[in-house]
């Protein structure tokens, strides 16, 4: 798996940075400390630039929770008025 991850990192860049995090938060076994790791590691060989990294690896989390979440009920979003 960590091979895996690797290679979607160096190969995917920031879009494989975004992938693996959206996927990290549907299926746990995927490590966001390797994938951030080894994002780190490029940004301090000069390979990725920092700002990219972050959104990507903030992004991502937020994009599959809202993909992968349902719908909020009625009842939770109504607001009574009295």
């Amino acid at each position: 798996m960590n091979e895996w991850v690797i290679s979607l990192v160096e190969g995917g860049g920031y879009w494989g940075i975004l992938f693996l995090m959206a996927l990290e938060n549907i299926v746990p076994p995927i490590p966001s400390e390797l994938i951030m790791g080894l994002a780190g590691i490029a940004i301090a060989h000069g390979r990725m630039d920092f700002l990219p990294v972050l959104l990507a690896g903030t992004a991502a989390p937020r994009s599959a929770t809202t993909c992968c979440s349902s719908p909020p009920t009625a009842s939770a979003t109504s607001v009574s008025a009295r």
